[in-house]
């Protein structure tokens, strides 16, 4: 099979539970959004410490300096975090569900509260908006695994439930490999050049 036909399977797998594929995401939005919610209305203000323009230039530029020598290691520990957190909710997905379900709304609550608006608030500033990209393509990805793994759930409520298991599998390894592993790889290197922005 060429290339090209892989990704038109994985699209087409995605197509045919395009259902779930929607409530997967609607739970992942509602939950991003109440977390923001919450994290805004329980948000104490912070006082910003107050530098003169040249120690500021100069811690940051300190700080780009660090960053430079720490961010390929940083790099293949974000990928490789993100690809060990995608494979462990595709197959516990067998359990009802509900880890990979859990996982969605936990990434929804930690990215919206901890990266974007707790930062945001915190520093006053909205120079945190450029970890937006990076945010959006990882959920995305991960989001998908967790359809991925609710898909190995539901193949056993079925009749010839060994044969549709099997395939289910087969079916997620595509969409592993040529959608949500290309995500993972473009959102940690998107985060790794927001971290020296």
């Amino acid at each position: 099979m060429k290339i090209k036909e892989y990704y038109k399977k994985s699209f087409d797998i995605l197509k045919n539970k395009k259902i779930l594929v929607f409530v997967i995401f609607s739970i992942y939005i509602l939950a991003f959004i109440s977390s923001t919610v919450y994290h805004v209305s329980t948000a104490q203000p912070v006082e910003k410490e107050v530098l003169d323009a040249e120690t500021e230039k100069f811690k940051q530029e300190e700080f780009k300096k660090l960053l430079k020598t720490i961010i390929f290691p940083e790099f293949f520990n974000v990928l490789s975090h993100n690809i060990v957190a995608s494979l462990i909710m595709i197959p516990t997905g067998l359990l009802l569900g509900i880890f990979p379900i859990y996982s969605v709304i936990l990434s929804a609550y930690t990215t919206s509260g901890w990266l974007l608006t707790k930062s945001m608030l915190s520093t006053g500033s909205l120079l945190q908006l450029k970890f937006l990209p990076h945010i959006i393509i990882e959920a995305i990805a991960l989001t998908l695994s967790s359809v991925l793994g609710v898909m190995w759930f539901l193949s056993l409520l079925k009749k010839g439930r060994i044969k549709r298991f099997k395939q289910t599998v087969k079916n997620s390894i595509i969409v592993f490999l040529t959608i949500i592993l290309p995500l993972l790889l473009i959102g940690s290197i998107l985060e790794s050049i927001s971290m020296l922005i």
